[in-house]
Order: C-alpha cells, then structure tokens, then sequence
C-alpha cells in the first residue's frame, strides 16, 4: 500500500496500463490456442447485390420489329388492373430506366436478319403498329421474318461488363435456331465473361395473328402471348432493371403473370458465416443445450453441451435466399469441407487440441429442402455419436457449390411456368386456347442457357461455420 502511495499519476497509468496488456495477451493467448484460422469469417462480397445508382457504361435496346410483335401494339385487351398488361408500358418504360443509370442509351429497330439505328425521338415508333410493317420488301414475305437472335447476341457477346443489352422480342425460336452454333458460342461468351443473363417475361394483351409456326402454319384470335426481355450485361445492372421494373411498370401485374430468371456462373450474393448467423436459425433436440464457457468466450463459435450421445440433433436451415443471387436457379450439389478436434489437458497450445481425421457417420450432412440450406450434425432419432465422453470437441466446416447446377432444368415451381408460357415442335398448336398463346421452344431455350452455367460453372462458398460440443 506505501508502495501506491508514493506512485505519481504517471507511474500510475503506467502501472495500469501494464496490467491491462497483460490480461489483453492471456486471453489472445487463449484465442490463439484455437486450431483454426478465420473463425470470424463476414462473408463473401457477392455479385448481385444492388449498389446505390451509378451512372456508367452505354446501355442497348433492341426492339424486335417482326409481324408477330405487331399484336402486341394497340391490343383491345384490357389493361391495369383488369386481364392484361399493354407492351406499349414495357416500350417506354425500360429506356426511361436505362437513362438514370447508363451514360448513353442506343436503340435498334431488329428485324429478322436486319438490324438498323433508331433516333432517340424514335424510341416510341414501337409502340405503334406501323413500326411493324415492311417497306422494304413484299408484305407476304415480311411475315415470314423471324427474330433471328443468332445474328445479333454476337455483339451483346462482344460487349463491356458495363454495358447492358436488352432484346424486347416474344422469342420465338425454332429446333434450327436452338441448334445454331453461333448462338450458343454467345451465350457460352457471356457466361465465361462473368456476366449474366437475364430473362424477364410478362404476360400481355395480344390481337393479331401469329405467324411464326412450325410447318408454315399460323394462329388467329390469340388474346394474349408472352413478352420478353432478354438482358446482358453484369447481374447487378440487370437486376437493377428487373427491380425498377418489378416494384413500378408491373406492380400491377399478378405474380402468376409476370417472371424472371437469371443464368450466370456466379450464384453467391453473400456467403453466410458463423459469426452472423442469428440463434434462431439453429434447432436442436431437447438433450443439447446453448453454453458460452466450452472455451474462452471466442465469437463465431456456437457452443453447445450434448447431455446424451444418443438421438442428438443440432439443426441450421438459412433461406438461400440471403445467399442466392435473386432468380438464379436451384442447386443441389454440395460439397463439404470438416474438421474435427479434441481438446485435452495441456498448457501447451500446440497439444491441447487433437486433430481427428476421421470423423464420425452422419456427424454432418448438408442438403437443399425447397427454398433452404439445411445442415444437420450428429445424425438424430436413432444414431449414437461415435465419440469419447465428457470430452470437449471442435469442428469446423466449409460448404461449398461444387462446380454444377442443379440437374433438373428448374425446380418444381419454375418448370410449371415455363412449361406452360412455352411450346415445342412436337405441339398441336391448332389444340391451344386462344386465351393464352405461348412462346415458341422456351423450355428448349432455358436448357441451353443452363447447360452454358453448367459449363463454365465455379466453385463457390455458400457457408460456413464453426461448432464448440461438449459430451456429457
């Protein structure tokens, strides 16, 4: 206490200071005891998240000026919030976005095989039935033009990751089409670029005739048909449209009428870690119990004491949609990366932990259940964990898209629309309703631009996580 007494203010602090470092590097010390690195991962920055509005790069707007858009125009259908949406909102919606968020907009009047510039004052010309009509050669055989996307995806192929290329078309392609190589190297090009490819269809009023069907053969009376847009370009700028889209022009239109999916090898818009991971996310039976004591209060470590080795289950389901990319499809292959350690009594941080090579069956197991990444550890009603009592475990584990989509084309959801929004070759089309005529080998063309994410696919984080477990 004299000692104290005599100590200046200086000293003093000194002194304080001194024990604080002290108690500061015992407990890094036991931080530093932990087997793993990087327990406190924050995820991964993802590609499709929206950033705040950035003017940049030139956005391109092709306008399909085939015979069959022309019913699309001037429709007697009804509109708003009656039966159906009018194209002509779709027309001058979508470079009104652009505008806000490109440094240029440039618009191309495509037809068949011809693709000619359009003045911005003539951005409006498709919403009227004249855009439409031929003056170059014959009416008969102007019907015959259809949007041949062959011809002109080379260019959006070619194209900056800062611009955005959009095709306003009703898509229809025949088997020829599908099959033709230079379609399928653009695609292929745009994948490998890391860009995306983005698919927004809407349901809308239809009056005029199709003519654009195999066998030469042609459809009256059609009251409604499906509207594409096809978009190029990074996820993030096509999201940003499909959003602005979706919450304004289309705000009206019912979900079962309007949809949107996008193709690009990079699936992750977050990767989740352990140490964000919310409490309520995790589950488990009524023998585990949440502690905090197992070692030393360390975050990103879950810690858990299991009061019997028998029927334990410790459930995480995260909606993939936090980890996803918005509209990109389904995947099922996972690959898992654990570790397993022991703790043992020691003062030397490099014996206290064991490291176990092998783990336990059942100890992790990682699949998709519809719309969540569900991890189970040690197995549940029936299982015993195969390992030591009253010992203090530590495991760690990396879960990974191992390189490859879903094989199904789509999930349950997204194949009902596609398959009814889409015809092929093979369909009787005298046999559809005048209600709603679909577009010509969609299903076809949603498979060809999967198998090009298949291709190109790459491996990714979708989470992971760090577990403290004590056997009682």
């Amino acid at each position: 206490m004299l000692y104290f007494k005599h100590l200046n203010i200086a000293q003093l602090a000194l002194l304080i200071g001194a024990l604080v470092t002290g108690f500061a590097n015992k407990a890094i010390g036991e931080i530093s005891c932990l087997p793993l690195v990087g327990i406190e991962t924050k995820g991964a920055k993802g590609e499709g998240k929206l950033q705040s509005r950035q003017i940049s790069g030139k956005a391109y707007i092709f306008f399909d000026a085939s015979s069959d858009m022309e019913g699309f125009v001037g429709s007697t259908q009804a509109d708003g919030h009656d039966e159906h949406f009018k194209y002509e909102r779709l027309v001058r919606a979508v470079p009104h976005i652009l505008r806000s968020t490109n440094s240029k907009v440039v618009f191309q009047k495509w037809s068949g095989v011809r693709v000619r510039p359009l003045r911005t004052e003539q951005a409006v010309l498709p919403a009227q039935r004249r855009f439409y009509q031929c003056d170059a050669i014959p009416q008969k055989e102007c019907v015959k033009l259809r949007p041949q996307l062959q011809r002109v995806l080379p260019v959006a192929a070619r194209g900056s990751i800062d611009d955005l290329f959009v095709f306003l078309t009703d898509l229809s392609l025949s088997d020829t089409d599908l099959l033709n190589e230079r379609l399928t190297k653009a695609f292929s090009d745009v994948i490998k670029s890391d860009r995306a490819i983005g698919l927004l269809a809407v349901k809308a009023g239809y009056s005029g005739t199709v003519y654009n069907l195999p066998g030469g053969n042609r459809f009256a009376d059609a009251k409604a048909r499906p509207v594409f847009a096809l978009m190029i370009g990074s996820a993030a700028k096509i999201l940003r449209l499909k959003t602005e889209l979706f919450t304004d022009t289309l705000r009206d239109v019912p979900l079962a009428n309007k949809h949107f999916v996008l193709f690009t090898r990079k699936l992750i818009k977050s990767s989740v870690s352990g140490a964000d991971l919310p409490e309520n996310y995790i589950k488990t039976t009524e023998n585990i119990k949440r502690v905090h004591r197992l070692i030393e209060k360390q975050s990103g470590v879950h810690q858990f004491t299991l009061r019997s080795r028998d029927d334990a289950e410790l459930r995480v389901q995260i909606p993939l949609n936090q980890i996803q990319i918005d509209g990109t499809l389904p995947f099922d292959e996972f690959s898992v990366q654990p570790k397993l350690w022991m703790m043992r009594d020691s003062d030397t941080c490099q014996k206290r932990w064991l490291s176990r090579s092998k783990l336990p069956p059942d100890l992790i197991n990682v699949e998709r259940e519809k719309s969540n990444l569900v991890i189970t550890l040690f197995g549940g009603t029936g299982k015993r964990i195969a390992l030591p009592k009253r010992r203090t475990f530590l495991t760690t584990m990396a879960i990974e898209v191992s390189g490859s989509v879903s094989q199904r084309v789509v999930d349950r959801e997204r194949n009902e629309w596609f398959d009814k929004w889409g015809y092929d070759e093979s369909t009787n089309v005298s046999a559809i309703s005048t209600e709603f005529f679909p577009a010509r080998n969609l299903t076809g063309f949603v498979g060809l631009l999967q198998q090009q994410v298949k291709n190109y696919m790459k491996s990714q984080t979708l989470f992971e996580f760090s577990l403290a477990f004590h056997l009682e």
